[in-house]
């Protein structure tokens, strides 16, 4: 492993900022942007061990999600909200190899869009509304209560 560590260096940062700079600071709003980013330091330092996990659960949703989908390909529901070339799309993006993140949560903007404006009903709906539920527990928990509604 390489020293000093990515954690290591983000808590070096923050000792630097609340033992060196903010008893040099005599404006009061210097002093609260120093200490604002010494938390947004030590969020990041949380991050560093969860995100992986965040980022294979997130992958693994969209792939399941798209997958369903799929199976909704030719329904009427699917036609009627123009989201066919979205869903097929997204279905080819999810079964690539490595899955292609930014095209399936591209499609998801998309499929989210349709079912804000009513034009998507049904099981695509429902499967839409699920992943966007635990799409934001996924976030509340990683943001650890900095998310609103954690």
């Amino acid at each position: 492993m390489l020293r000093p560590t990515l954690k290591e260096m983000l808590g070096g940062m923050q000792r630097t900022i609340l033992e060196t700079l903010i008893p040099e600071l005599s404006s009061p709003y210097a002093q609260s942007q120093a200490t604002t980013t010494v938390g947004m330091l030590t969020i990041l330092t949380n991050w560093l061990d969860a995100i992986p996990a965040y980022d294979a659960a997130e992958v693994a949703d969209l792939k399941e999600t798209f997958n369903f989908l799929h199976t909704l390909v030719d329904s009427e529901a699917i036609q009627a909200a123009g989201l066919r070339e979205t869903v097929a799309r997204a279905f080819d993006a999810a079964n690539f190899v490595p899955p292609d993140r930014r095209a399936m949560e591209s499609a998801m903007g998309e499929m989210a869009t349709a079912l804000v404006l009513k034009r998507l009903a049904g099981p695509g709906a429902e499967m839409v509304r699920g992943y966007m539920r635990r799409h934001l527990e996924r976030m509340r928990t990683l943001g650890g209560g900095m998310i609103p509604g954690a």
